[in-house]
């Protein structure tokens, strides 16, 4: 973009404040590199269209059936648990009845970044770990925003849950070798100084640069918000109270920590409990709901993760893992 009429669109669809010119133009120059993951051309029509009111079925039908990875993903989402139906469908007019236009354009992102990035050159980057990670997020936002968070969009919680972290991605896909040191440096598992040493080496760090690839992806602003600030609940200037961008934060803030335990073999006590505490205070759930929810998001996440084709594992009910952390 070189005109200011440009910039300035830009930052409004990031909701970057204006004065953050200097992160505009490391993006751009991420940009140039053309290496950033990104959808492929049939998703990202795929999204597109699904996102028009006026679609015409035909048309995304015949689109669809030109990549048969995103038809059979479509149909085994069609006829998973998710949708709690005993009726099995065998055409993809139905599914797409069935999933509805937002989830099925969410389907056809998610099916072409996980397949395009399952390896790379981050020797650090556990690429397969990333994804299954991924997968878990999706699956806790989608079941929160359907049992509890319900100003959140259920679609839109899936598609949060699985992209939120692409920032990361993006930085092992386009500076392999710088990326691996700072992942090597990093606190394992220290989220805050992942971000420290992703600002001090890059001028941004991951949620910033993953919020700046939804809004090229055209994915809405609320929702690049709630990426960007989803490590800072605390922060009430850029996700003020009773807002969808506030509430898909929480969202995202809550499935990090699902995530944590679903694809840990060993938990600590005090995450353990953090998780519970956290899970209660997010939600208002009571900490007798807590391994029930779990439990049906596990068993959501493998069968998830056979959709996606990407690895998950046999997780113990929780009342097993609380009683086992150490």
């Amino acid at each position: 973009m070189n005109s200011s009429a440009d910039q300035t669109k830009s930052q409004a669809k990031t909701s970057i404040p204006k004065n953050d010119e200097h992160k505009e133009k490391i993006f751009r120059e991420i940009k140039r590199t053309q290496k950033l993951p990104s959808p492929d051309k049939t998703a990202l029509d795929i999204f597109r269209l699904s996102s028009d009111k006026n679609v015409d079925y035909n048309k995304l039908r015949k689109i669809v059936e030109k990549d048969p990875a995103i038809a059979s993903r479509v149909m085994q989402l069609a006829n998973s648990a998710f949708y709690r139906s005993q009726v099995r469908i065998y055409s993809l007019k139905n599914a797409f009845v069935r999933l509805g236009m937002k989830m099925l354009g969410n389907v056809a992102l998610g099916v072409s970044l996980v397949s395009q990035n399952k390896k790379g050159p981050c020797a650090a980057f556990g690429y397969e770990g990333f994804w299954s990670e991924s997968v878990a997020r999706s699956v806790s936002c989608w079941y929160m925003a359907d049992d509890k968070a319900r100003s959140v969009d259920t679609d839109v919680a899936f598609t949060a849950g699985l992209l939120c972290q692409v920032g990361r991605l993006a930085f092992a896909t386009v500076y392999p070798a710088k990326y691996s040191m700072i992942l090597r440096a990093s606190e394992a598992g220290d989220s805050v100084d992942l971000l420290r040493r992703e600002q001090d080496v890059f001028g941004l760090d991951h949620n910033e640069l993953g919020a700046k690839m939804m809004a090229e992806w055209n994915l809405p602003d609320f929702f690049c918000r709630a990426v960007q600030y989803q490590d800072t609940l605390s922060d009430r200037q850029n996700l003020p109270a009773d807002t969808q961008e506030r509430d898909l934060a929480r969202l995202l803030q809550w499935s990090k920590a699902i995530s944590m335990i679903l694809t840990r073999k060993q938990i600590p006590t005090r995450k353990a409990l953090d998780i519970t505490v956290k899970a209660t205070s997010l939600f208002g759930m009571h900490h007798a709901e807590f391994p029930r929810s779990f439990d049906m998001i596990s068993s959501e996440w493998v069968k998830m993760g056979s959709i996606f084709e990407v690895a998950t594992r046999e997780v113990p009910p929780w009342n097993k893992i609380y009683s086992l952390a150490g």
